[in-house]
């Protein structure tokens, strides 16, 4: 019989013992491998390790840069890069001055981050942590884990890391960590399909909402408002797994429409689809905007898009934009990568052009948006809050710990 989701946990309720010294268990330290410094982009690594702060005193270990590019004087400093939110229980760990990042040889790449674990160890049971949890956001980084003793590891994928559009077996270095794990959070339910199956305490953890962000009614921005009615919107950076064939078609064969695009370019090329359309006039490119700017152009799309290219990489994402339009209230048409077609009842899941000009045309009829349907997706959203499903994950963690009542377990 297969775990409870996350999800499912959150709904079920968790114990809320009243927050001691800013989160609700300070004796438990959490560590949080992260793959890129807390302010280079606003990803739902970032939401969950912040939210974590609620219940155990949570550091976000930036990485450090490597040896040969790190110059002290070129460093950002740790106040551009980005706000810390004022969770007491959270902050962020920048690397030192003389923190750097080596490879080769293994044993000395290995002494540098063992000094700077060791520190950061230091410093949490100074503050008073008795235990100390590894959260890897890398099955990758599980080695590195093993460099000073915690009490517990948690690898948490929130990707398909080979980014391979055709499917690639799980590696034997990346099946051995996720065994070893004591606890595997997997953010879709092909993940799940793929992985979960290498330690029975795996978990679907699917990306979720903020929803404190969708309580009040923006204002429509005025560059959205200066572009005629109806929009078809995508929030989100712009990326090659989209569909670039599937979005130039529709924008050609209905000129009318106007597609919306809101945030910036990957770091990759785009192909020469997305160029064409970016050439059309009834095609909108709107730049980047933080995070929190999205929710006002969510809430005032005609329909939403989520036009992914379908594959075997795309099979294993969960879209962090699939609640975030359905908190905003927008009705929404997506492709049928796996994680969606769960979702048929609150989306339209098309498959091919013919199926998206129609779903489009279905949710562009009035009523799509009347206080019924605008209600049942904000309730579905509801059920993915971040906050919510990172108290159910740190029960699940502190069960382990012999803290907290196990409640996930088969």
């Amino acid at each position: 019989m297969a775990n409870p989701t996350v999800p499912e946990l959150a709904a079920a309720g968790t114990r809320t013992p009243k927050p001691v010294d800013g989160c609700r268990h300070p004796s438990v330290g959490l560590v949080a491998f992260a793959p890129l410094a807390w302010g280079t982009a606003w990803t739902s690594r970032n939401h969950v390790t912040m939210s974590l702060g609620r219940s155990v005193r949570a550091v976000w270990l930036s990485p450090a840069p490597e040896w040969r590019r790190a110059r002290p004087w070129k460093r950002v400093p740790a106040d551009q890069l980005g706000p810390v939110p004022p969770i007491p229980g959270f902050s962020v760990d920048h690397p030192r001055w003389h923190e750097v990042t080596a490879y080769r040889p293994a044993a000395f790449a290995d002494a540098l981050l063992r000094r700077r674990l060791r520190r950061v160890a230091a410093s949490l049971r100074r503050g008073g942590c008795t235990r100390l949890i590894a959260y890897l956001w890398r099955s990758s980084y599980f080695r590195q884990s093993r460099l000073i003793p915690f009490d517990q590891t948690v690898i948490h994928l929130d990707d398909e890391h080979s980014f391979s559009e055709r499917e690639q077996p799980v590696s034997e270095r990346e099946a051995e960590a996720l065994a070893a794990a004591d606890l595997v959070f997997l953010s879709s339910p092909r993940l799940v399909e793929r992985k979960g199956r290498f330690n029975e305490r795996s978990y679907l953890f699917p990306n979720g909402v903020d929803l404190a962000w969708y309580r009040e009614h923006a204002r429509i921005p005025d560059d959205l408002a200066a572009i005629p009615e109806p929009r078809l919107g995508y929030t989100g950076f712009l990326r090659k797994m989209l569909d670039w064939p599937l979005l130039l078609e529709l924008a050609r064969r209905r000129p009318a429409w106007q597609f919306v695009f809101v945030g910036g370019q990957a770091g990759h090329e785009l192909p020469d689809e997305a160029e064409r359309l970016r050439a059309l006039p009834n095609a909108h490119f709107l730049g980047y905007r933080q995070s929190p700017e999205m929710v006002a152009y969510q809430q005032h799309f005609d329909v939403a898009l989520l036009p992914y290219a379908v594959n075997a990489y795309t099979n294993c994402i969960f879209p962090v934009k699939l609640h975030e339009y359905l908190a905003a209230g927008a009705p929404t048409v997506g492709t049928p990568i796996r994680s969606l077609v769960d979702f048929r009842s609150v989306i339209e899941v098309a498959d091919g052009i013919d199926d998206w000009e129609a779903a489009i045309e279905r949710l562009l009829v009035p009523g799509q948006r009347d206080a019924a349907r605008t209600a049942t997706r904000r309730a579905t959203a509801g059920r993915y809050d971040w906050d919510r499903m990172a108290d159910a994950a740190a029960e699940l963690m502190l069960s382990r710990l012999g803290l907290a009542r196990d409640r996930g377990s088969r």
